[in-house]
């Protein structure tokens, strides 16, 4: 059978090339070779420096020494939210591997206290199922510079977002900093950086 354990980190905090590129590769497989080549293309770079931040923590499922799949999640204002999702495609459908995915994904939430965001991604597929929809959006500025010393651009970017939920009017702009905001389901995200 299959077993499920956090992905396994060395004293740089993050997991050994060969896992990296597995879960990179697995998600590829799902996400960007099944759906949308306009999904974003996550590396081993880009893991590791998930892992080592905190931003992602991620969960192998394993059978003979093999991952056959994995997800990369984060907890923040009480949601727990899965940005990295992927299993082999080729392998065998009856095998149940997104089911597996899904059920441990669900009981990471529930064992940590938290709703779970499933975000909008295969809208299709969760409508088949019973979801309801939800509008979701992510903004994200890129321009760097503006920010006056001893202000915190990302403060300011999360008093914005924040404003974004309560307000009617359209998402405000965020000046002088280089932040991504999602807001989902009544509750904002933020990663931001200077």
């Amino acid at each position: 059978g299959y077993s499920l354990r956090e992905a396994p980190r060395d004293a740089t905090g993050a997991s050994d090339e060969t896992t990296r590129r597995r879960i990179a590769d697995l998600y590829d497989l799902l996400y960007v070779d099944k759906y949308s080549a306009l999904n974003p293309r996550y590396t081993p770079e880009f893991i590791a420096i998930a892992q080592r931040s905190g931003l992602l923590r991620f969960v192998l499922l394993e059978r003979d020494g093999r991952i056959d799949a994995a997800f990369g999640y984060t907890i923040a204002h009480g949601l727990l939210a899965a940005p990295v999702v992927g299993y082999d495609t080729a392998l065998p459908q009856e095998l149940g591997l997104y089911r597996m995915l899904s059920y441990a994904i669900a009981r990471t939430a529930h064992e940590a206290g938290v709703d779970l965001h499933a975000s909008s991604g295969v809208a299709d597929f969760k409508r088949n199922r019973g979801a309801d929809a939800e509008l979701e959006f992510t903004a994200v500025f890129t321009r760097l510079g503006g920010a006056r010393p001893g202000r915190a651009p990302h403060r300011r970017a999360a008093r914005a977002a924040q404003r974004s939920l309560t307000e009617p009017s359209p998402p405000p702009t965020l000046q002088g900093t280089n932040a991504c905001c999602t807001k989902a389901s009544g509750t904002a995200s933020l990663v931001a950086g200077a």
